[in-house]
């Protein structure tokens, strides 16, 4: 059990004060099997997330990133770096939720991003850090421009037919 292995029964030989303990050492640790969700498994979830997950200590220095931190930003010593050094005009506010930001890339690219914030804490409510989570929207961009793009055709070319009716009835 010390090591995760909540499968584990112990026989129950017989009904006495030992046979309830090792009953109720069973029922312990099913109810753990059930109720504990394994590091590995936790994990393999924040490593194989498309948005980038990194985690700062209180003062704002990167302690820990996943997988596509790591694709974006390079694998460059990120760990203790600011977490403020990765913005192009970083955010004023520590909890933060769906603003958009633009991020420097390992290759110095600015990247548009949808990011958010919130806060840390232990169970006592100390500060442990802030959690961050960002993901790339420079295909939502250019999608919006290439929209805003074709309304502006689109109203000129409306324009444009309209003083032609316009000419053509007078």
């Amino acid at each position: 059990i010390g090591r995760g292995q909540f499968d584990v029964k112990v026989p129950v030989l017989s009904r006495d004060e030992l046979g309830e303990l090792a009953e109720s050492f069973n029922i312990m640790s099913g109810e753990l099997a059930r109720t504990t969700v394994s590091k590995e498994y936790v994990e393999g979830i924040l490593e194989n997330m498309n948005d980038l997950l990194i985690v700062t200590d209180p003062e704002g220095r990167i302690q820990t990133v996943n997988r596509a931190a790591v694709e974006m930003f390079g694998n460059a010593p990120v760990s203790g770096k600011p977490l403020l050094s990765l913005f192009e005009a970083p955010p004023e506010a520590a909890v933060i939720r769906d603003a958009e930001v633009v991020l420097r890339t390992r290759d110095g690219r600015l990247t548009p991003a949808l990011f958010s914030s919130s806060v840390l804490r232990d169970r006592d409510g100390r500060l442990l850090g802030y959690i961050v989570a960002a993901r790339d929207i420079t295909a939502r961009k250019r999608n919006e421009e290439a929209l805003l793009a074709a309304k502006l055709a689109a109203e000129a070319s409306s324009r444009e037919l309209e003083t032609f009716s316009y000419s053509v009835a007078h």
